[in-house]
């Protein structure tokens, strides 16, 4: 029996630990704001609670972005309490600043936009807690600003010593063990016999991809030596996806010239195999040595397939620039390829007006009604209309938001009714308030629970509200809830009704972005303009791919279209380098672009440029024309058209 329980504490061991830093710091937070005699101390709890989090690195970068929107929110916030004294103009200015913030937030990435929502939800909370308490509105001001730097610098003590640092290094080895996987796989294609399932495979990389993408910015969170080095990781990770697009592009070409019904050759077999002892090297020294064999048969390779001259060009540069990153070449350039993240401004826009308006007509009811509690109800809107702008399901989310604070706020009555007297003491109110932290703390860091957990700590909290000084009536706790909970339920109802967060409508406009930036790719002659569309391109298929989780029945379309759109900027790049080339007549450089025009244009049925292709090739414009670059042009054409024709479709159709 003994066994059992150690077995399962070993593996659960690191989610006791979070429970124990998370309950540690709340209980010292609100015990300090109460040393100190600030007003409503377990606001420092509450900080300390949302600042922890699992790294080093993003305990001290999310508590200096919350600090500077605490500042700003709270000036604010005091701006208008000392200004606005009238419950609905007071209500107005909140939902102007609110908008604004939410506005400003769809322009940033990460914790930037976490500054954003914080000066914002600050402000709200400020001003509601000035007009439900009244009293001196400085010494409000003061109290809350003061709770959250006490909260703030206990948890990044606390985290400081006992968190465990994620480094950017811990990154690179995953887009290693990535970067051997993808080359493993283009090593198969250079063999006739196909792979068992291709199309999985492909998936697969592509959505490790974007997991990995996802934890760079935890890695270099609070460190500057690793945000120096995250452009050398960035470049390599934008060489993978490159090389991922390469390879999906080669795959087309192969079945262009025939591949799978011609045994392979020797020279190809052997390309695979240096390809797949490279992707297994062990030492600098032997990865070198690869590389340089990799060199002397690609120019075998070329001469028995002219037309993956600058498909192998582009391999071997990708090669080169990966394993400079990873400093096993010391000499030569290096490509840096960029990543642009993608703003989604229209989403911004809609969520700005969902909380003016939504919470105007909160104002509305509070000038009307007069009900002394509503600040604690448009608190609850401000918060949640806020802080999920920009998640893809806020209303999932909320039903689980909302069933956490059922219960947190359940758990709190009883304890503050039945547990706690009014002189029950700030002991035996550290003692109750452990073993329910503890619990959240806990459940916040498994998946299923982590979102109800949370809210149900942070509403056992709020309603609880230890250290408060004043008496709590009865009345005003049952009702408070009440407010608190309808102002959850409210939110569920504007995010489902009010301009709705449907991540259909977000995947139809990103891939109406994403067709944009393929037609742009073709008919764009500007190098940094062209050099711009593709990092952000590369972006917005990091976005394709992460939606796609929420349209499960469309998922493998979704992804097999993230890799066409890589494939296709590929096959536009090698185009681009095909029309640079000085040996081209001008009637057929021309004719080439409009060629290129129309397979951009074309984006549901390709078959009249597919037909158009062949008609160019025999007319008498390529006569004279060296027949090698003439046959890799056409093989380029062809292939983007293909491309287009078969996999992109769903640019055009899906909704």
């Amino acid at each position: 029996m003994k066994q059992p329980i150690l077995s399962k504490l070993r593996n659960h061991w690191q989610s006791i630990f979070f429970a124990l830093r998370a309950t540690t710091a709340a209980i010292s937070s609100v015990a300090t704001a109460e040393l100190f005699n600030l007003d409503c101390p377990y606001w420092a709890a509450l900080t300390a609670l949302i600042v922890m989090q699992p790294t080093r690195g993003m305990v001290l970068e999310k508590s200096v972005y919350r600090l500077v929107g605490t500042g700003i929110g709270s000036l604010v916030g005091l701006l208008m309490l000392l200004n606005l004294s009238n419950p609905l103009t007071l209500t107005l200015t909140l939902a102007l600043w609110l908008g604004l913030c939410i506005a400003i937030s769809c322009f940033f990435h990460g914790l930037r936009s976490y500054g954003c929502i914080m000066a914002g939800i600050t402000c709200a909370i400020l001003t509601m807690s000035g007009s439900l308490r009244g009293g001196d509105l400085y010494e409000i001001a003061f109290s809350r600003v003061a709770c959250i730097c006490i909260g703030i610098i206990i948890a990044t003590f606390i985290s400081a010593f006992f968190t465990p640092k994620r480094s950017l290094s811990e990154v690179t080895r995953h887009l290693d063990r990535l970067g051997s996987d993808i080359l493993t796989w283009l090593s198969w294609l250079f063999r006739s016999v196909p792979e068992a399932n291709r199309e999985k495979i492909e998936q697969e990389l592509l959505s490790n991809l974007v997991e990995i993408e996802s934890l760079m910015d935890i890695a270099v969170a609070g460190t500057y030596h690793a945000r120096h080095k995250l452009t050398e990781t960035t470049a390599m990770f934008s060489e993978l996806m490159n090389l991922l697009g390469i390879g999906c592009m080669l795959r087309q070409q192969r079945l262009t010239e025939g591949w799978n019904d011609q045994p392979s050759s020797t020279t190809r077999n052997m390309f695979a195999i240096k390809l797949e002892q490279l992707a297994a090297a062990d030492t600098s020294d032997q990865a070198r040595q690869y590389l340089h064999d990799l060199h002397d048969l690609c120019h075998r390779l070329q001469q028995e397939h002219p037309s993956l001259t600058h498909t192998l060009d582009e391999i071997l540069t990708s090669l080169h620039t990966i394993l400079y990153q990873r400093q096993v070449l010391y000499y030569g350039q290096r490509r840096l390829l960029e990543v642009n993240r993608h703003n989604n401004w229209r989403e911004g826009l809609r969520s700005a007006l969902r909380v003016m308006i939504v919470i105007s007509c909160a104002g509305i009811f509070w000038q009307t009604t007069g009900w002394h509690l509503t600040p604690l109800l448009i608190m609850a809107l401000s918060i949640m209309l806020t802080l999920f702008a920009s998640k893809e399901h806020p209303t999932e989310l909320l039903k689980h938001i909302l069933t956490g604070a059922v219960i947190g706020a359940s758990a709190a009555i009883v304890c503050r009714l039945a547990l706690l007297g009014a002189d029950s003491g700030a002991t035996r109110e550290y003692l109750i308030m452990v073993p329910f932290i503890f619990l959240g703390g806990f459940g916040m860091t498994h998946k299923k629970t982590a979102i109800a957990s949370t809210d149900a700590t942070f509403i056992f909290l709020l309603t609880l509200q230890p250290g408060l000084t004043t008496d709590l009536k009865t009345f005003d706790l049952l009702f408070g809830t009440v407010a608190m909970l309808a102002g959850i339920s409210c939110s569920w109802l504007a995010y489902r009704f009010l301009f709705p967060i449907n991540p259909a409508i977000r995947m139809n406009n990103l891939l109406n972005s994403i067709s944009q930036d393929i037609r742009n790719l073709a008919l764009d002659r500007n190098p940094k303009a062209i050099t711009r569309i593709e990092a952000k391109l590369r972006h917005k298929i990091i976005r394709l791919v992460a939606l796609a989780q929420y349209q499960p029945d469309n998922y493998h379309s979704f992804v097999n279209g993230g890799l066409t759109a890589l494939s296709v900027m590929t096959s536009f790049q090698q185009l681009r380098k095909q029309f640079a080339m000085s040996d081209i007549p001008e009637t057929a450089r021309q004719t080439l672009q409009k060629a290129l025009n129309t397979i951009a244009e074309s984006q549901a049925d390709t078959t009249d440029v597919i037909n158009m292709l062949e008609e160019i090739m025999e007319t008498q414009k390529f006569q004279g024309y060296d027949p090698r670059p003439k046959q890799e042009i056409t093989v380029s054409l062809h292939t983007a058209a293909q491309l287009l024709a078969e996999n992109l479709v769903f640019l055009a159709h899906k909704k």
